[in-house]
């Protein structure tokens, strides 16, 4: 059986960026009065639509707490919204949670999750900007790709840039295992999706079960 304790090691660096899903991580997926889904219970008794499903009391205060601990400046939300609630789950995200609501990141799909996760990597330096094809972090990430070899962080003095690493720093890197980058932890409760993340080798994953751990 595989052991996470190396994940929530990483998730409690603070330097470490979180980026978590909302619904059924932050927020409780228990929606209705029997059934996870409140549509199911609603049955035409009103606009489910209208409701805010989104309050404090809902919240998850274990996870609050990690938050707290880590620090809320590398801590960002991406989140499938279809229902037009991004303002509920932003204002909530920021009252209850301390997240900004600029950090708070929306799509329509599952499947527009990986696309935006890697946005979020982009805007921070983590991963270059296709559209700059030509800097130096672009051609680093290409030649990094052609060599088919794990990556590794270089400082730089505003930033964190990715290159191929050395002979020795790949024996390391390999050794050691350690995903690449490491400086990401995508938190969600879709298997299918933590499978998508799992696929680019760009992030370490954790399932939001990962809480319920004792050395959470």
């Amino acid at each position: 059986m595989h052991n996470n304790s190396k994940v929530m090691d990483l998730m409690k660096d603070p330097g470490t960026v979180l980026i978590f899903d909302i619904d059924g991580v932050l927020v409780s997926y228990n929606y209705g009065e029997y059934t996870a889904h409140h549509e199911y219970d609603i049955k035409g008794e009103g606009d489910w639509s209208s409701l805010n499903l989104y309050t404090a009391d809902r919240c998850f205060p274990s996870v609050r707490d990690f938050i707290q601990r880590h620090g809320t400046s590398n801590v960002y939300c991406l989140s499938q919204e279809p229902f037009g609630r991004e303002d509920q789950k932003t204002a909530l995200m920021s009252s209850y949670y301390g997240i900004a609501p600029d950090h708070c990141h929306y799509v329509k799909s599952q499947e527009e999750k990986l696309p935006e996760a890697k946005k979020i990597l982009q805007s921070l330096h983590i991963l270059p900007d296709p559209a700059n094809e030509n800097t130096q972090e672009a051609r680093a990430l290409k030649e990094n790709e052609n060599a088919q070899e794990p990556c590794a962080l270089k400082e730089n003095e505003n930033t964190q840039e990715l290159r191929v690493p050395e002979e020795n720093e790949r024996e390391a890197l390999s050794a050691e295992k350690v995903p690449c980058p490491y400086r990401v932890v995508m938190i969600d409760d879709n298997s299918e999706t933590l499978r998508r993340y799992d696929e680019t080798g760009l992030f370490a994953t954790a399932h939001v079960s990962i809480f319920l751990e004792s050395r959470s």
